[in-house]
């Protein structure tokens, strides 16, 4: 059988309560950024049309930015599906 070592690292009460709200605040922030809670996605899948009205542009516009490659997409049969954590990534403005 192993002996395990324990090492315990003195933090005052004070220092340990700004510590655990900085790491709380990243992991919301980790997940608001990637769409989800815990383990359990929160997304939209959305059609052409959804995704033209959430940009303010035309359809075609929607299709033509796909073929280009300037938006992700899936193609499902004949019609392409787009995930909204995806869109709202590409539009995100990095601090």
């Amino acid at each position: 059988m192993e002996k395990h070592s324990k090492q315990f690292i003195g933090m005052d009460l004070e220092d340990f309560e700004d510590w655990l709200n900085i790491a709380l605040k990243n992991q919301i922030e980790a997940c608001i950024e990637e769409g989800r809670f815990g383990s359990e996605w929160k997304d939209e899948v959305w059609n052409r049309h959804q995704v033209a009205c959430f940009l303010g542009v035309s359809i075609e516009a929607v299709s033509a930015a796909v073929k280009k490659k300037e938006i992700p997409a899936i193609k499902v049969g004949r019609e392409y599906r787009f995930l909204k954590s995806q869109l709202i990534k590409i539009f995100k403005i990095k601090k």
